[in-house]
């Protein structure tokens, strides 16, 4: 407001003269303003400060905590315990999930509230996880010896520098069929004689779950592995049982089968090669390996060799069990090791077949087969027969691996070897005959299933197991013979000794496959 030098009346501060007398007013003062007072700014809303708080540390547990990052790395870092040693795939998986959890652990320990919650459990479950890392590693199981592993085909390396362990007295392998695919060669001749007549049912008994095992024939006794983790013997003719041994301590399926020698049965159970006496089925000894899986030992010059599903081959002692050397492969096992000539074959699911010194276990040479091979190799002279789940079937120079000839069949069916034929079951359901020698077509006999189960030659007759049906073809045609139902897919091999068939189904049964007349004694 400005006040009239004149009259003293209060004016406006814009005023240039007073309104009531009209003098002139004087100039405002420079810089001088008569604005409002600024309205005080709008108070903004907030939340109660212990709303506050507990937001904060529910981003610290979801965003910042770490707890997410161990978690993520947990199972990554333990399912790659459970892949094949040496694998790519599975060191890339066990280095980013170790990452993980140190990072997530890392980052735990700047919040209190992290570990409040979900620290202590994370962090002890962390330390076991690590800890079995620390024994894959440091491989606290007893793995002492490593063996070269070199690319093949290569030459037979000089084998003049390693002691040769001592052999020992050599186990007599029993008469009849005393281990899977007959002999050391899995050649899946059998002496038979097979049923006469139409097919019938001798007998069959309940082993109380699916069986996988093919058994084991010597004597007038079956030896068998069963779902339950037992080794049983039964009467070939009765069915009676007369032992049976816990080899997994009830926790893993015997999918092994059993090699019979010198009064032994060995097998493969959990995480053990045992030897249990014929007789009585008590243990002689059992040896540490890794988990057994379906690979079945075979026996040989008094070494007993044995696959595991993570992917390593043993050779054990037979008659005391020491062990005289291991060799590992860069994939799962789940093919047994064939051994003819000095040397062990072996197949992978790297998709590699293996040749490995027999007495050293040196690799020789390896050979890939396109597809997985869960087949066992079939060895005659010199040449390796095998299938692949690649559909294919090769038949291979056992000095180098080179290639003879191959077929677009296979799958996991092992081959037989018999009179200058090799027979081949198929995925596509069909068993094929070929000369050994040239591969060349003789015949095909279509089961109308996958053939999982593995042929056997028994005299003039095939025997094979494909979907619940068990086929006895003619040998040197591929016409029919007989058909057998069973109760469910037979997946174990068939075993042909004394005028019958013993195969084992996925109903859990095990089937003694008679004729309906009477056969001769034995071919010598």
């Amino acid at each position: 407001m400005k006040a009239c030098p004149g009259c003293g009346q209060e004016n406006s501060a814009t005023n240039g003269f007073c309104t009531g007398c009209g003098a002139p007013l004087p100039a405002a003062a420079p810089g001088a303003t008569s604005a409002r007072a600024p309205r005080p700014a709008r108070p903004a809303f907030s939340l109660p400060e212990y709303v506050e708080r507990d937001a904060a540390r529910r981003r610290a547990l979801t965003e910042g905590s770490g707890t997410g990052l161990v978690w993520t790395g947990l199972p990554l870092t333990v399912g790659s315990l459970l892949m094949s040693s040496g694998s790519l795939l599975g060191t890339l998986i066990w280095g980013g999930g170790l990452v993980l959890m140190i990072a997530g652990l890392w980052r735990m320990r700047h919040d209190r509230h992290a570990f409040a919650r979900a620290g202590l459990a994370t962090t002890a479950v962390s330390v076991v996880a690590l800890g079995a890392v620390a024994v894959q590693l440091l491989d606290l199981n007893g793995d002492r010896t490593r063996t070269a592993v070199s690319i093949g085909p290569t030459p037979t390396p000089d084998l003049g520098d390693t002691p040769a362990a001592s052999p020992g007295p050599a186990p007599a392998v029993a008469a009849g069929v005393p281990m899977f695919r007959g002999g050391p060669e899995h050649t899946g001749w059998h002496p038979g004689p097979g049923p006469a007549g139409d097919p019938t049912t001798r007998w069959r008994i309940d082993m109380g779950g699916e069986l996988y095992s093919s058994p084991a024939a010597v004597d007038g006794t079956l030896y068998l592995g069963t779902k339950s983790g037992f080794v049983v013997a039964l009467d070939a003719t009765t069915s009676e049982e007369r032992w049976r041994k816990d080899v997994s301590q009830g926790r893993y399926i015997v999918r092994s089968s059993p090699a019979v020698a010198d009064g032994t049965v060995y097998i493969g159970g959990g995480y053990a090669l045992y030897a249990l006496d014929a007789t009585d089925g008590s243990e002689r000894w059992h040896a540490s390996t890794r988990y057994a899986g379906s690979s079945s030992p075979t026996v040989v010059g008094g070494t007993v060799y044995t696959g595991t599903q993570e992917g390593y081959i043993y050779a054990f002692d037979a008659v005391s069990g020491r062990e005289r050397w291991r060799f590992q492969a860069e994939g799962l096992i789940f093919s047994s090791p064939t051994v003819a000539n000095g040397a062990l074959y072996v197949g992978s699911d790297d998709g590699y077949l293996y040749a490995v010194d027999a007495e050293h276990g040196r690799q020789l040479w390896k050979v890939a087969t396109g597809g997985e091979v869960y087949a066992s190799p079939a060895v005659v002279g010199d040449t390796v027969y095998v299938s692949s789940a690649g559909s294919t079937f090769f038949a291979l120079d056992a000095k180098d691996g080179s290639e003879r000839w191959q077929l677009p069949v296979g799958g996991e069916s092992s081959p037989a070897v018999a009179g200058g034929t090799v027979y081949v079951g198929s995925d596509d359901g069909g068993l094929y005959a070929h000369d050994a020698a040239t591969g060349a077509f003789r015949w095909l006999y279509p089961t109308g299933a996958p053939i999982d189960s593995s042929p056997v030659v028994a005299g003039d007759t095939v025997y094979v197991g494909s979907g619940s049906s068990l086929h006895a073809v003619d040998a040197a045609d591929g016409h029919s013979r007989w058909t057998y139902a069973a109760g469910d897919t037979l997946q174990s091999s068939p075993v042909v000794v004394g005028g019958s068939v013993y195969v084992g189904g996925r109903d859990g049964f095990l089937y003694a496959v008679g004729g309906s007349e009477p056969v001769g004694a034995p071919p010598a």
